[in-house]
């Protein structure tokens, strides 16, 4: 449905900055620049089947079998698909376990002090050892109930005739959650017509947490796990938009979702049954159900992933690039000042503007895999550079536009908020036209320091947030014995890590490692490798001892497997040859 009805998007005639004789890329930028997505388009069959193999390749952490979803779809289709989540350790049993145990208070005293304890550690570069438990607690856990009931006649609605009541008071849940807990039979459970949402539920099982870990290293994007119960035949929240992606995956019961238009006109109905996996790109509003059923009065469970965008939108890097002039200008900077810029160039526009979009899909990957900024070509960095001086050129427009009807849906609050932060915007308007009057060259050495910085950014705020990546037994991050045939043994870079290197600053899950300046070349040699190709030490440019320092130090923060030494190699050749 096209959107320029409620939108009033700027054409551009911008430059194509380095994609001349790529009509490909030159297409994909030209769309991007040229309106609002329409991310309300309802897949056709063709579609549907061939992203259900890469959001099924997308859950088990495989990149390759992703990237038709993670170039041409995320953040800008809606896509359900019948039958793709994966077996996880968490269903109904186990969240009724995480009410009986909740405790919102001594939740976030471990949060903090992991925070606390992590921060101090990164400082110096130091590993964790021994005192590693509390970087590896639960994320926060928090919990609210809402229903929907029927609107008294003097009481009004809101517009459906229902009402909402909210109940966030942690004695209160908690005490509602552990009445729940008092009978384990699902088909007994008496929640009142309330539905239960517990959030960052990610640390409750290993398999909530590898599947978190593994998406953010596809997508980069951060999040949480949200858990939401909800009784027969109830409405849970009401119509709403959200400010990040959800992927939703359908784990009991069976639960009925509206969708709507940028009118907030019904558009689509889609019912989720166990198994079944729901994608909506930000901004498109929504509401869910459970299916009421007079045989089976058994509740309705689905966990939703939320996809924050952060570093890669367009108004995060235009804000990284403005903050890191003015540090480099003696004026103001750091991230606060770069969280501030892009809440203001955001506002500008609503959550499906190009402002607030994912970088073309090409170009998103191309960032999110690097393992270093020498992986990215100069060619992807003159393309995102382009996109930053278009985006430079309209905030001054946009800031000044009238309410869009995104806006007159939204809560009078968020419409003021929204309003003060264009005004913020305001302020840097001689920055911006600074800014679109650099020369190319110039312009993308900003770009290219801005996207690195956020890199780093969002991977320390991911593993802050929500705890370290737990190292593997000590007996698997044990380098080999001196005197071993280490050099012409096999090796491979570990399935599913997230790692970058910036400068001598490596990042592995979580954890900082400096690493000596003469490693650089071995580190970047074998942590380029993908998962499924092998190597040997003997190949990795530098001395034998650097070498095999880089890879020691590897195996220690579990970057790097031996696959088979030499005599496993020389076994299996003798054993083929017979």
């Amino acid at each position: 449905k096209c959107l320029t009805r409620a939108f009033s998007p700027q054409c551009h005639a911008h430059s194509r900055m380095g994609v001349e004789g790529d009509e490909g890329a030159e297409s994909e930028c030209a769309d991007f620049l040229d309106g609002f997505l329409d991310v309300f388009n309802e897949p056709s069959g063709a579609e549907v089947s061939t992203e259900a193999s890469a959001l099924r390749a997308l859950l088990r952490g495989d990149r390759l079998g992703a990237l038709p979803f993670l170039e041409e779809s995320f953040g800008t289709r809606w896509f359900h698909i019948r039958s793709v989540s994966p077996d996880l350790d968490f269903g109904l049993p186990e969240l009724l376990g995480q009410f009986h145990a909740f405790d919102a208070v001594a939740n976030r005293a471990l949060r903090e002090e992991r925070i606390r304890n992590y921060v101090a550690c990164r400082q110096v570069g130091a590993t964790f050892g021994a005192g590693e438990a509390w970087a590896m607690q639960p994320s926060y856990l928090s919990a609210n109930v809402v229903r929907r009931t029927r609107a008294d006649a003097d009481c009004g609605g809101e517009g459906d005739g229902l009402r909402t009541e909210f109940v966030k008071e942690e004695k209160v849940v908690t005490e509602f959650l552990r009445d729940v807990k008092a009978t384990d039979d699902e088909a007994g459970l008496d929640l009142r017509g309330w539905t239960v949402v517990l959030n960052q539920i990610q640390g409750a099982t290993p398999g909530l947490r590898s599947l978190h870990h593994c998406i953010f290293c596809l997508t980069g994007c951060t999040g949480g796990i949200n858990a939401y119960l909800t009784p027969s035949g109830a409405i849970g929240k009401p119509k709403h938009t959200d400010d990040h992606d959800i992927v939703v995956l359908q784990l009991h019961g069976e639960k009925l979702w509206t969708l709507y238009d940028v009118d907030y006109a019904p558009m689509s109905e889609v019912l989720l049954t166990p198994g079944d996996l729901l994608y909506l790109p930000q901004g498109f509003p929504h509401h869910a159900r459970e299916v009421h059923n007079v045989t089976d009065k058994a509740p309705s469970l689905h966990i939703s992933l939320s996809q924050k965008r952060g570093a890669y939108t367009l108004a995060s890097v235009l804000s990284a690039v403005l903050a890191i002039r003015r540090s480099a200008a003696a004026v103001c900077g750091g991230p606060q000042e770069i969280e501030h810029l892009r809440t203001a160039f955001a506002a500008c526009g609503g959550p499906l503007h190009r402002l607030n979009q994912l970088l073309p899909g090409r170009l998103h990957q191309a960032l999110v895999k690097a393992f270093d900024p020498d992986d990215v070509s100069l060619d992807v960095m003159v393309e995102v550079a382009a996109l930053v001086r278009a985006a430079a050129s309209d905030i001054p427009t946009l800031s000044k536009q009238g309410r869009t009807a995104w806006e007159a849906a939204q809560p009078e609050s968020d419409r003021k908020e929204r309003a003060m932060l264009r005004v913020a915007a305001e302020i840097t308007f001689a920055e911006l036209f600074q800014l679109q009057q650099l020369p190319d060259d110039v312009l993308v050495a900003f770009v290219s320091d801005a996207l690195w910085t956020l890199r780093e950014r969002w991977i320390d705020e991911f593993f802050t947030n929500h705890g370290l990546r737990p190292l593997l037994p000590p007996t698997a991050c044990t380098f080999p014995e001196e005197g071993a045939d280490v050099l012409s043994s096999r090796w491979r870079r570990r399935v599913g890590i997230c790692a970058f290197l910036r400068c001598c600053l490596l990042r592995v899950d979580g954890r900082r490692i400096e690493i000596p300046e003469e490693q650089v070349p071995a580190v970047k040699f074998m942590m380029r490798q993908s998962a499924a190709e092998t190597f040997c030490l003997s190949a990795v440019p530098g001395t034998s001892a650097v070498v095999s320092e880089a890879a020691r130090t590897l195996v220690t923060f579990a970057a790097i497997e031996v696959v088979a030494t030499e005599a496993k190699l020389m076994g299996q050749q003798e054993s083929n040859a017979s």
